[in-house]
């Protein structure tokens, strides 16, 4: 994927990638050739608040195998 996708074209994949399978943060980070931490904070957290990802642990954000999911809002995006 590369350093050079805008914000909206790696939002785009991110939906994609978690609508085909739930993907812990390093799994997205890895697919997508960036840093896990810049990831979370970049992205994951801004799209969980937005509604487009969910969790797949709700109850505990911190969960150790702690994963994401594409919402219906999110697959309308896409």
């Amino acid at each position: 994927f590369g350093k050079r996708g805008t914000v909206d074209e790696v939002e785009t994949f991110i939906l994609k990638l978690c609508n085909w399978k739930t993907l812990k943060s390093i799994e997205i980070a890895s697919l997508i050739g960036r840093n896990q931490d810049h990831i979370k904070t970049s992205y994951l957290r801004r799209m969980i608040r937005d509604g487009l990802l969910e969790y797949k642990y709700p109850e505990n954000p911190s969960h150790k195998k702690q994963a994401y999911r594409t919402t219906e809002r999110g697959k309308e995006r896409i």
